[in-house]
C-alpha cells in the first residue's frame, strides 16, 4: 500500500494517535508487533477500537497532512510534537505625519507584512541589513539614528522595497505523485508561504492559482512545514510549477 496517513480510534470514536508512512499496512502492523512489554504500551494497543487511514501518493504530502491533523486534535498519544513556535514579521505602517514606517512584531491575525522569521534576532538582522542597503531612515525603522533623509526621500524608498518584494513573489506548485496512476498530488504555495495539498487528474491542465482551488485542501502552518517541504524537496523527484497570482497580501518566509 502507498504513502498516506492513518487514525487509531477508540471505541467512543475519539482519536488516539496519527501518524504517516511511506508504506501504510506495514507501519501501521509494526505498531501491533513491535516488542513493547511497557504497561502504557499494552493498554494503547487494547483501547484501539478502529484504524482509518488516508493515502497520500507521495511522504511529503503525508507529513504536511500529518502535521495539520496532529495540530488539528492533538491525540493524547502523539506527544513528540511541540506546540508551534511565535514568529515575527517586519511590517510597514504610517505614522502621524503619514511617512511610512517599519517595526518588528510577532504575527498575530495580521499578515500585511513585508517578511516573516523564525526569530526575533532573525527579524532584527534582517531589517538592520536593509536599512542601511536602502539607505532608510533609521528612526523610521526602530533604529535611534537618523539618516537626514527627508521623509519623502524614506517614504520613496520604502514604497520600492514594497513593491519589489511583491514583485518577486508568486503562486507555486510541487508535482508529486498521486494516489493513482490517473492523478497527480500537489503542494500549493502562495505569497503567504505553505496553503495546501491536493490531488488533479494528470490531463488537467493548470494555468492560474485559481485554478485548483476546486482540488485544494486548505491545511495550516506550524512550526514543522518548513523543515517538512525542505525534507520532502530534498528527498523527492518534485515538479515545480510558477502560476500567476493577483498578490493580496505579502510575506517571505526566512
Amino acid at each position: 500500500m502507498a504513502a498516506g496517513v492513518y487514525y487509531f480510534y477508540n471505541e467512543k470514536g475519539e482519536i488516539l494517535y496519527i501518524g504517516k508512512a511511506s508504506r501504510l499496512k506495514s507501519r501501521v502492523a509494526s505498531h501491533f508487533t513491535a516488542d513493547k512489554s511497557s504497561a502504557r504500551s499494552a493498554a494503547f494497543k487494547r483501547d484501539i477500537a478502529h484504524i482509518h487511514y488516508r493515502l497520500c501518493g507521495n511522504i511529503l504530502v503525508a507529513g504536511l497532512l500529518e502535521d495539520h491533523e496532529i495540530r488539528r486534535y492533538w491525540p493524547p498519544h502523539n506527544r513528540a510534537q511541540k506546540s508551534p513556535k511565535l514568529r515575527f514579521g517586519v511590517f510597514a505602517y504610517r505614522n502621524q505625519n503619514a511617512d511610512w514606517c517599519l517595526g518588528i512584531n510577532r504575527i498575530g491575525g495580521q499578515q500585511a507584512f513585508i517578511a516573516k522569521f523564525h526569530s526575533l534576532e532573525k527579524a532584527r538582522t534582517w531589517l538592520a541589513e536593509i536599512v542601511e542597503e536602502r539607505d532608510l531612515d533609521p528612526n523610521r525603522c526602530g533604529f535611534p539614528k537618523g539618516s537626514g533623509d527627508t521623509a519623502d526621500d524614506h517614504n520613496a524608498k520604502v514604497e520600492a522595497l514594497m513593491a519589489e518584494m511583491q514583485s518577486i513573489q508568486s503562486a507555486m506548485l510541487w508535482i508529486g505523485a498521486g494516489r493513482t496512476e490517473e492523478e497527480q498530488s500537489f503542494v500549493y504555495m502562495d505569497s503567504q508561504g505553505f496553503q495546501g495539498i491536493g490531488f488533479v487528474p494528470r490531463e488537467q491542465s493548470i494555468e492560474r492559482a485559481e485554478h485548483i482551488e476546486p482540488y485544494l485542501e486548505r491545511l495550516n502552518k506550524s512550526a514543522s512545514t518548513e523543515g517538512i517541504l525542505k525534507e520532502g524537496w530534498k528527498k523527492l523527484s518534485l515538479k515545480q510549477i510558477e502560476l500567476p497570482e493577483e498578490i493580496q497580501s505579502n510575506g517571505l518566509l526566512f
